[in-house]
């Protein structure tokens, strides 16, 4: 990604092939799904003690339909025998002339 005169441009922002085995195209039951194995297999090579951090972040899976997706993935990865330390958040934003401007789309027309 970089910052141009017209704004931001994105490059590699694909999640690669539209392969058969890849969840980012998967439909979202098996999305979580996935997810929810990933989290067991993980689970299994923790040390005791160990810690598992994931980032994510809501997705609008159509124009107005936001899904809540770190609520999801906190489900999965209690479903995989993990147990919540810490669920936080951060507000995406830019600061323009000491300001701090949200990038929040919500709803139609947002800006």
């Amino acid at each position: 990604m970089r910052t141009t005169t017209t704004g931001v441009r994105k490059r590699d922002h694909l999640y690669g092939d539209r392969e058969r085995g890849n969840l980012a195209y998967a439909g979202w039951s098996r999305l979580l799904d996935g997810f929810a194995s990933i989290l067991s297999a993980s689970y299994q090579l923790l040390r005791p003690g160990g810690i598992v951090v994931i980032t994510s972040r809501p997705v609008r899976r159509q124009r107005d339909d936001l899904i809540d997706l770190p609520g999801e993935l906190l489900a999965a990865t209690q479903s995989a025998g993990l147990v919540p330390v810490a669920r936080t958040a951060a507000m995406l934003a830019a600061v323009r002339d000491g300001q701090v401007v949200h990038r929040a789309r919500l709803g139609r027309g947002g800006k």
